[in-house]
């Protein structure tokens, strides 16, 4: 049975080299895989080619670094988090597939849905709605102070335009659900801690698993909800554990 290629969010942040390594135990990161970068750092966006039909595009001219994944299938294709919505990432996507194009959020953070507008069917947990319905716990005014945080901003690009998406999507998921995209079937995992909706991606015919930042870094092992601020470190290991 092949080694699961799990995909960290962020390969940039753990290592400068993308160089073909042995996997470790059961799992390996998406930085060991030998991929082809399709762009460059003097671009907004900066893309990964893991294989012809799966992509990383990378938004590393801002300190958050935002990861977003294109899934090519046979019938449409599934684009996973659009990003921080500074410059336009569906440009970017119409460059790598022809098909019909669905967007699903791992969790309704500000850099996670920046490029929701471009995308009318989109898909979110149903923990995470009323973020979606004018109730996300940050301002607009906080919002817009992490856009130009530590960031090169793109020539032009005005932060008193920038809005946090809202809209209601055009499925609600829920643990276990199954996403079709033709010749490729993606299971979504409820796995939350660092949102209450948050989800990862099991794509287990290609032994793929889409995971959130929070999985990685270090200094995010311990997640803290906003809304309780307690602990949810145990139920999150939980959850990955039985993904794995």
């Amino acid at each position: 049975m092949p080694a699961t290629q799990a995909i960290n969010l962020f390969p940039r942040a753990m290592s400068q080299a993308a160089v073909p390594v042995r996997p470790v135990g059961e799992c390996r990161e998406v930085f060991d895989w030998d991929f082809k970068e399709r762009g460059a750092m003097d671009n907004w966006f900066t893309i990964d080619e893991i294989d012809a039909n799966t992509y990383i595009i990378s938004e590393y001219r801002h300190w958050e670094e935002t990861h977003c994944y294109l899934l090519n299938g046979n019938t449409r294709s599934l684009l996973i988090d659009t990003g921080l919505g500074i410059s336009n990432i569906y440009e970017e996507v119409l460059k790598l597939t022809d098909k019909p194009i669905t967007a699903a959020a791992t969790h309704i953070h500000w850099d996670h849905i920046g490029g929701h507008k471009h995308f009318p069917d989109f898909y979110a947990h149903a923990e995470e709605l009323e973020w979606l319905n004018g109730k996300f716990p940050l301002s607009i005014e906080t919002i817009r102070e992490m856009v130009i945080d530590r960031c090169d901003l793109p020539e032009g690009f005005c932060v008193k335009d920038y809005e946090f998406f809202q809209g209601m999507p055009t499925k609600v998921l829920t643990d276990h659900d199954i996403i079709d995209i033709g010749g490729r079937e993606i299971e979504v995992l409820h796995t939350p801690g660092h949102s209450p909706g948050h989800l990862c991606f099991w794509e287990k015919a290609g032994d793929i698993y889409l995971r959130a930042t929070w999985c990685i870094k270090i200094f995010c092992l311990l997640i803290i909800p906003l809304q309780t601020r307690k602990p949810t470190l145990i139920p999150f290991m939980e959850d990955v554990q039985r993904a794995m």
